[in-house]
């Protein structure tokens, strides 16, 4: 698991969602971040191995790069930020 930090600009306490364009690779602990005012808190970032759902996928992407796409959106799922992710698949 990698870590990475997510910090609020806001002066008032805010909760934040974390999602993928990739949730079969990409997952996050936690998916909802409640910060306090200009906050930060850290976020794990797990790069699964594909399971059985996706093994085919998983086996034509083999020595590929998948750009993967992280959003950070609001209570009301509106996107705050973005950013991309580069996954070597091995």
């Amino acid at each position: 698991m990698d870590v990475c930090a997510i910090w609020s600009r806001y002066a008032a306490a805010r909760s934040f969602y974390l999602r993928s364009t990739h949730p079969w690779l990409v997952t996050f602990r936690p998916e909802r971040l409640d910060l306090p005012p200009h906050g930060s808190k850290h976020v794990g970032l797990t790069f699964a191995a594909p399971d059985h759902r996706v093994a085919a996928a998983a086996a034509a992407l083999d020595g590929a790069a998948v750009e993967v796409l992280v959003f950070i959106n609001d209570d009301e799922d509106k996107n705050e930020e973005c950013f991309r992710i580069r996954v070597d698949i091995q």
